[in-house]
Protein backbone atom coordinates (compact mmCIF):
# COMPACT_ATOMS: atom_id res chain seq x y z
CA UNK A 1 0.00 0.00 0.00
CA UNK A 2 1.13 3.65 -0.77
CA UNK A 3 -0.24 6.68 1.44
CA UNK A 4 -0.30 10.18 -0.21
CA UNK A 5 -0.08 13.13 1.43
CA UNK A 6 -2.70 15.28 0.03
CA UNK A 7 -1.71 19.64 0.18
CA UNK A 8 -2.92 22.41 -1.84
CA UNK A 9 -5.52 23.85 -3.89
CA UNK A 10 -8.06 20.93 -6.43
CA UNK A 11 -4.68 21.04 -8.89
CA UNK A 12 -2.27 20.01 -6.57
CA UNK A 13 -4.43 17.35 -5.29
CA UNK A 14 -5.07 15.86 -8.63
CA UNK A 15 -1.12 15.72 -9.63
CA UNK A 16 -0.20 13.95 -6.12
CA UNK A 17 -2.91 11.26 -6.81
CA UNK A 18 -2.60 10.68 -9.94
CA UNK A 19 1.41 10.27 -9.42
CA UNK A 20 0.60 7.82 -6.27
CA UNK A 21 -2.34 5.95 -8.03
CA UNK A 22 0.38 5.39 -11.14
CA UNK A 23 2.78 4.26 -8.78
CA UNK A 24 0.53 1.65 -6.51
CA UNK A 25 -0.87 0.54 -9.76
CA UNK A 26 2.59 -0.34 -11.29
CA UNK A 27 3.07 -2.41 -8.01
CA UNK A 28 0.24 -3.94 -7.85
CA UNK A 29 -1.13 -1.85 -4.52
CA UNK A 30 -3.90 0.22 -3.36
CA UNK A 31 -3.15 3.60 -2.89
CA UNK A 32 -4.72 5.23 0.60
CA UNK A 33 -5.31 9.10 0.72
CA UNK A 34 -3.77 11.27 3.46
CA UNK A 35 -6.18 14.56 3.97
CA UNK A 36 -5.20 15.37 7.00
CA UNK A 37 -3.26 18.75 6.28
CA UNK A 38 -6.77 20.27 5.25
CA UNK A 39 -8.22 19.88 9.16
CA UNK A 40 -4.94 21.01 10.45
CA UNK A 41 -4.04 24.00 8.31
CA UNK A 42 -4.78 27.36 9.18
CA UNK A 43 -4.90 29.23 5.37
CA UNK A 44 -6.09 32.57 6.74
CA UNK A 45 -8.11 34.69 3.86
CA UNK A 46 -5.28 34.43 1.75
CA UNK A 47 -6.34 30.71 -0.05
CA UNK A 48 -8.45 28.41 1.72
CA UNK A 49 -7.82 25.17 0.39
CA UNK A 50 -10.76 22.10 0.70
CA UNK A 51 -10.05 18.25 0.29
CA UNK A 52 -11.91 17.82 -3.27
CA UNK A 53 -11.36 14.70 -4.95
CA UNK A 54 -14.31 12.89 -3.00
CA UNK A 55 -15.84 14.78 -5.77
CA UNK A 56 -14.57 12.75 -8.27
CA UNK A 57 -14.80 8.16 -8.92
CA UNK A 58 -11.42 8.19 -7.31
CA UNK A 59 -10.33 4.82 -7.26
CA UNK A 60 -8.25 5.92 -3.73
CA UNK A 61 -9.84 6.08 -0.28
CA UNK A 62 -9.34 7.63 2.89
CA UNK A 63 -6.55 6.57 5.32
CA UNK A 64 -7.75 4.96 8.52
CA UNK A 65 -5.90 6.44 11.61
CA UNK A 66 -4.01 3.25 11.98
CA UNK A 67 -2.96 3.41 8.13
CA UNK A 68 -1.63 6.70 8.95
CA UNK A 69 0.27 5.46 11.78
CA UNK A 70 1.95 2.70 10.58
CA UNK A 71 2.98 4.97 7.56
CA UNK A 72 4.26 8.21 9.39
CA UNK A 73 6.58 5.78 11.30
CA UNK A 74 7.81 3.07 9.07
CA UNK A 75 11.36 1.30 9.79
CA UNK A 76 14.56 2.52 9.81
CA UNK A 77 15.78 1.55 6.83
CA UNK A 78 12.47 3.03 5.10
CA UNK A 79 12.77 6.22 6.66
CA UNK A 80 16.52 6.74 5.49
CA UNK A 81 15.59 5.71 1.61
CA UNK A 82 12.71 8.54 2.20
CA UNK A 83 14.77 11.18 3.24
CA UNK A 84 17.34 10.46 0.22
CA UNK A 85 14.49 10.03 -2.15
CA UNK A 86 13.92 13.80 -0.94
CA UNK A 87 17.35 14.86 -1.20
CA UNK A 88 17.72 13.65 -4.52
CA UNK A 89 14.39 15.38 -5.70
CA UNK A 90 14.52 18.75 -3.93
CA UNK A 91 12.00 21.62 -4.92
CA UNK A 92 11.13 19.40 -7.81
CA UNK A 93 7.39 19.85 -9.67
CA UNK A 94 8.18 18.33 -12.83
CA UNK A 95 9.18 15.22 -13.89
CA UNK A 96 12.41 13.16 -12.13
CA UNK A 97 12.47 9.71 -12.91
CA UNK A 98 13.86 9.00 -9.45
CA UNK A 99 10.91 9.28 -8.15
CA UNK A 100 9.73 5.91 -9.35
CA UNK A 101 12.00 4.92 -6.57
CA UNK A 102 9.70 4.86 -3.81
CA UNK A 103 9.76 1.81 -1.44
CA UNK A 104 6.67 0.18 -1.36
CA UNK A 105 4.66 0.98 1.81
CA UNK A 106 5.86 4.29 1.15
CA UNK A 107 4.33 8.02 2.42
CA UNK A 108 4.59 9.85 -0.10
CA UNK A 109 5.27 13.61 -0.16
CA UNK A 110 5.65 15.48 -3.25
CA UNK A 111 3.95 17.24 -6.29
CA UNK A 112 4.71 15.22 -9.22
CA UNK A 113 3.70 17.94 -11.89
CA UNK A 114 3.50 16.05 -15.10
CA UNK A 115 1.98 13.99 -16.85
CA UNK A 116 4.54 11.87 -17.41
CA UNK A 117 4.15 10.05 -14.40
CA UNK A 118 0.81 8.52 -15.31
CA UNK A 119 0.82 9.31 -19.07
CA UNK A 120 0.78 5.48 -19.80
CA UNK A 121 -2.56 5.15 -17.84
CA UNK A 122 -4.38 8.67 -18.94
CA UNK A 123 -7.51 7.25 -19.99
CA UNK A 124 -8.14 5.39 -16.61
CA UNK A 125 -6.89 8.76 -15.11
CA UNK A 126 -9.43 10.75 -17.14
CA UNK A 127 -11.88 8.52 -16.26
CA UNK A 128 -11.11 8.92 -12.62
CA UNK A 129 -11.46 12.34 -13.17
CA UNK A 130 -15.26 12.44 -14.02
CA UNK A 131 -17.90 13.95 -11.10
CA UNK A 132 -19.95 11.84 -9.14
CA UNK A 133 -22.82 13.99 -9.11
CA UNK A 134 -24.22 15.56 -12.26
CA UNK A 135 -23.60 19.19 -12.94
CA UNK A 136 -25.64 21.87 -11.09
CA UNK A 137 -28.16 23.80 -12.82
CA UNK A 138 -25.88 27.07 -13.26
CA UNK A 139 -22.91 25.04 -14.87
CA UNK A 140 -25.08 22.79 -16.93
CA UNK A 141 -26.14 25.89 -18.67
CA UNK A 142 -22.42 26.93 -19.26
CA UNK A 143 -21.94 23.67 -20.87
CA UNK A 144 -25.06 24.09 -23.26
CA UNK A 145 -23.00 27.73 -24.25
CA UNK A 146 -20.05 25.83 -24.99
CA UNK A 147 -21.92 22.86 -26.84
CA UNK A 148 -23.61 25.65 -28.90
CA UNK A 149 -20.07 27.37 -29.78
CA UNK A 150 -18.18 23.96 -30.73
CA UNK A 151 -21.39 22.95 -33.16
CA UNK A 152 -19.71 24.68 -36.34
CA UNK A 153 -16.66 23.06 -35.56
CA UNK A 154 -18.31 19.34 -35.55
CA UNK A 155 -19.80 20.32 -38.82
CA UNK A 156 -16.55 20.85 -40.11
CA UNK A 157 -14.81 23.95 -39.63
CA UNK A 158 -13.62 26.54 -37.11
CA UNK A 159 -14.92 29.48 -37.91
CA UNK A 160 -16.13 29.36 -34.21
CA UNK A 161 -15.05 27.55 -31.59
CA UNK A 162 -15.16 27.46 -27.84
CA UNK A 163 -11.52 28.33 -25.69
CA UNK A 164 -11.26 28.61 -22.26
CA UNK A 165 -9.11 30.97 -20.23
CA UNK A 166 -7.72 30.72 -17.09
CA UNK A 167 -6.84 33.82 -14.73
CA UNK A 168 -5.31 32.56 -10.89
CA UNK A 169 -4.47 35.58 -9.04
CA UNK A 170 -5.72 35.26 -5.18
CA UNK A 171 -2.57 34.34 -3.02
CA UNK A 172 -0.05 34.71 -6.03
CA UNK A 173 -1.14 38.20 -5.51
CA UNK A 174 -1.67 39.13 -2.27
CA UNK A 175 0.66 36.87 -0.32
CA UNK A 176 4.41 38.69 -0.87
CA UNK A 177 6.20 34.99 -0.64
CA UNK A 178 3.65 32.95 -2.69
CA UNK A 179 3.87 35.76 -5.24
CA UNK A 180 7.74 35.92 -5.24
CA UNK A 181 8.27 32.15 -5.82
CA UNK A 182 5.29 31.65 -8.29
CA UNK A 183 3.90 35.07 -9.90
CA UNK A 184 1.22 35.86 -11.93
CA UNK A 185 1.07 35.73 -15.97
CA UNK A 186 0.74 39.33 -17.72
CA UNK A 187 -1.45 40.62 -19.84
CA UNK A 188 0.96 40.45 -22.85
CA UNK A 189 0.85 36.79 -22.38
CA UNK A 190 -2.89 36.66 -22.61
CA UNK A 191 -2.82 38.81 -25.98
CA UNK A 192 0.07 36.43 -27.17
CA UNK A 193 -1.81 33.88 -26.43
CA UNK A 194 -4.69 34.38 -28.03
CA UNK A 195 -3.12 35.74 -31.36
CA UNK A 196 -2.32 31.98 -31.50
CA UNK A 197 -5.38 30.67 -31.20
CA UNK A 198 -7.08 33.15 -33.42
CA UNK A 199 -4.34 32.16 -36.23
CA UNK A 200 -7.17 29.04 -36.49
CA UNK A 201 -10.14 30.03 -35.11
CA UNK A 202 -11.26 33.14 -36.57
CA UNK A 203 -14.53 33.98 -34.03
CA UNK A 204 -13.49 32.06 -30.99
CA UNK A 205 -16.15 32.48 -28.10
CA UNK A 206 -13.74 32.69 -24.78
CA UNK A 207 -15.31 31.22 -21.92
CA UNK A 208 -13.30 33.14 -18.84
CA UNK A 209 -12.54 31.12 -15.68
CA UNK A 210 -11.30 33.21 -12.61
CA UNK A 211 -10.63 33.27 -8.59
CA UNK A 212 -10.43 36.99 -9.61
CA UNK A 213 -13.62 37.30 -12.08
CA UNK A 214 -14.10 40.57 -11.29
CA UNK A 215 -10.52 41.57 -12.01
CA UNK A 216 -10.75 39.55 -15.70
CA UNK A 217 -13.77 41.52 -16.68
CA UNK A 218 -12.17 44.83 -16.46
CA UNK A 219 -8.54 43.95 -17.95
CA UNK A 220 -9.02 41.03 -20.42
CA UNK A 221 -10.62 42.70 -23.72
CA UNK A 222 -11.22 40.96 -26.55
CA UNK A 223 -13.14 41.50 -29.82
CA UNK A 224 -15.27 38.70 -29.33
CA UNK A 225 -18.25 37.75 -27.08
CA UNK A 226 -16.94 36.28 -24.00
CA UNK A 227 -18.46 33.94 -21.09
CA UNK A 228 -17.37 35.07 -17.49
CA UNK A 229 -17.96 31.54 -15.95
CA UNK A 230 -16.38 31.87 -12.46
CA UNK A 231 -19.91 32.56 -10.10
CA UNK A 232 -21.63 32.10 -6.97
CA UNK A 233 -23.49 28.43 -8.08
CA UNK A 234 -20.47 26.76 -9.80
CA UNK A 235 -18.19 25.04 -7.93
CA UNK A 236 -14.15 24.50 -8.52
CA UNK A 237 -14.95 20.80 -9.84
CA UNK A 238 -17.68 22.04 -12.23
CA UNK A 239 -15.38 24.93 -13.38
CA UNK A 240 -12.46 22.62 -14.07
CA UNK A 241 -15.53 20.11 -16.00
CA UNK A 242 -16.73 23.01 -18.03
CA UNK A 243 -12.99 24.01 -18.96
CA UNK A 244 -12.16 20.55 -20.12
CA UNK A 245 -14.96 20.97 -22.33
CA UNK A 246 -13.78 23.97 -24.11
CA UNK A 247 -12.35 22.88 -27.66
CA UNK A 248 -8.75 25.06 -26.84
CA UNK A 249 -7.12 26.11 -23.92
CA UNK A 250 -5.42 29.33 -22.59
CA UNK A 251 -3.63 28.64 -19.10
CA UNK A 252 -2.51 30.27 -16.37
CA UNK A 253 0.54 29.09 -14.62
CA UNK A 254 -1.76 26.66 -12.69
CA UNK A 255 -2.34 23.83 -12.03
CA UNK A 256 -6.21 24.33 -11.75
CA UNK A 257 -6.17 24.91 -15.49
CA UNK A 258 -3.28 22.63 -16.17
CA UNK A 259 -5.89 20.07 -15.94
CA UNK A 260 -8.56 21.56 -17.09
CA UNK A 261 -6.82 21.45 -20.54
CA UNK A 262 -5.27 17.71 -19.84
CA UNK A 263 -8.58 16.53 -19.28
CA UNK A 264 -9.91 17.20 -22.81
CA UNK A 265 -8.96 14.30 -24.27
CA UNK A 266 -8.96 15.35 -27.96
CA UNK A 267 -5.70 15.63 -29.73
CA UNK A 268 -5.91 18.53 -31.96
CA UNK A 269 -6.69 20.62 -29.45
CA UNK A 270 -4.96 23.98 -29.19
CA UNK A 271 -3.36 24.82 -25.47
CA UNK A 272 -0.86 28.09 -25.09
CA UNK A 273 1.12 27.95 -21.21
CA UNK A 274 3.09 30.47 -20.03
CA UNK A 275 6.86 29.96 -21.34
CA UNK A 276 7.67 30.64 -17.44
CA UNK A 277 5.57 28.21 -15.22
CA UNK A 278 7.45 29.47 -11.87
CA UNK A 279 9.25 33.08 -10.92
CA UNK A 280 11.20 31.16 -8.37
CA UNK A 281 14.06 29.80 -10.95
CA UNK A 282 15.43 27.32 -8.28
CA UNK A 283 12.12 25.30 -8.89
CA UNK A 284 13.05 22.64 -11.38
CA UNK A 285 9.79 22.29 -13.73
CA UNK A 286 11.04 19.67 -16.41
CA UNK A 287 7.93 18.28 -17.79
CA UNK A 288 5.13 20.22 -16.41
CA UNK A 289 4.13 21.31 -19.97
CA UNK A 290 2.93 18.53 -22.04
CA UNK A 291 4.86 17.70 -25.33
CA UNK A 292 2.18 19.59 -27.96
CA UNK A 293 1.54 22.37 -26.22
CA UNK A 294 2.14 25.66 -27.58
CA UNK A 295 4.66 28.07 -25.06
CA UNK A 296 4.82 31.91 -25.26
Amino acid sequence: MFVVRLIGGLGNQMFQYAFARALARRRGLPVKLDASWYAKSDFGSDAPRQFMLEKFNIAGELATAEELRDARRPSRLAVLAQKALRKLIGANYGYDPRAFYARDGSYLEGFWQSERYFADMADEIRREFSLKAPLSQAAAAILKQIESADAAHVQGTEAEASVSIHVRRGDFVTNKAVRSAFGTVDLAYYRAASRIVTRRVAAPRCFVFSDDIAWAKENLKYGGPAVYVSRPGISDVEELILMSRCRHHILANSSFSWWGAWLDPRPDKIVVAPRRWFRDWRFRTSGIVPEGWVRC
